[in-house]
C-alpha cells in the first residue's frame, strides 16, 4: 500500500508594510508519514531594485545598472520557519502560531524606512564579493 504526500501551498497573508513593501506569509507543508506533517511557513518580501537605488544617497558606490545587472529586477528577503511531525489535528494551530510569530519579530525590521535600502546595499555588496570571487576562480584555473 503506497501512501500519498499531500502538500499545501498557499498564500496565507500578505500585508502592506508602511515602506510601501509588501509582506507575504506561506504556507508550504506537507505530509510525511501517516498522520504527521512538516510544517513549513515562509515569509517572504520582493524589493525592488529601483526603489532602493531611488532612496539611496547621490553617493551611492555603483550605478543602477550595475546593481540591476548583479541582482536584476528585484530581491527577495525571506525567512523560513519548519517543523517536524506535527499531528494532523494540530497542525493549522501550529501554523497560525509560526505565521503570528514571523510576524511579530520580522515586522518591525522589515517596515523600518531603511529596510529597502540596507537590504539592497548588504545584497549588492555580496553579488559583487561573489562576482569578484568568480573572477579570481576563473583565472586562477586559467594560469594553471
Amino acid at each position: 500500500m503506497q501512501e500519498t504526500i499531500k502538500f499545501r501551498e498557499s498564500l496565507e497573508k500578505s500585508i502592506d508594510l508602511k515602506n510601501g513593501l509588501t509582506l507575504e506569509l506561506w504556507d508550504k507543508s506537507r505530509s510525511m508519514v501517516g498522520d504527521r506533517w512538516k510544517i513549513i511557513v515562509i515569509a517572504q518580501v520582493d524589493i525592488p531594485v529601483e526603489k532602493a537605488f531611488l532612496e539611496t544617497n547621490t553617493n551611492a558606490t555603483a550605478n543602477f545598472d550595475e546593481m540591476k545587472k548583479l541582482l536584476g529586477e528585484s530581491v527577495r528577503f525571506e525567512k523560513k520557519m519548519e517543523r517536524f511531525f506535527i499531528d494532523e489535528k494540530e497542525k493549522d494551530k501550529i501554523t497560525r502560531e509560526m505565521m503570528d510569530s514571523l510576524i511579530e519579530s520580522l515586522f518591525p525590521y522589515l517596515s523600518h524606512p531603511q529596510f529597502c535600502k540596507r537590504f539592497i546595499i548588504m545584497e549588492f555588496a555580496g553579488a559583487k564579493q561573489k562576482k569578484l570571487l568568480s573572477k579570481q576562480k576563473q583565472q586562477k584555473e586559467k594560469n594553471g
